[in-house]
């Protein structure tokens, strides 16, 4: 299995895959900036980058931007991955 930053294994079987672990509440992730956080936190609600750039008023490049470096701070390769590692380390709500 590979495992990310956060410790979320790629096809594991989960039934509550979004809860964060009682030992997590941020300690040993990686900070995201405030607009990672909230680019992450809309592409979560199944926004893409193009609607999420009208939300905060940015390009839709700057969203993609954005996200790929809240992905390379986690070490994850998906936007899945970095939502769940989001959640996970309380960056984002649920």
């Amino acid at each position: 299995m590979v495992f990310c930053a956060c410790g979320f294994a790629t096809g594991f079987n989960d039934v509550d895959m979004f809860a964060a672990p009682a030992s997590a509440a941020g300690a040993g992730y990686p900070a995201l900036t405030e607009r990672e956080r909230a680019c992450l936190a809309l592409a979560a609600t199944g926004k893409s980058d193009w609607e999420i750039g009208l939300a905060l008023s940015l390009s839709e490049k700057t969203v993609n931007t954005y996200v790929q470096r809240a992905k390379a701070k986690y070490r994850v390769s998906t936007r899945a991955d970095a939502i769940v590692c989001g959640v996970r380390s309380g960056a984002i709500g649920r």
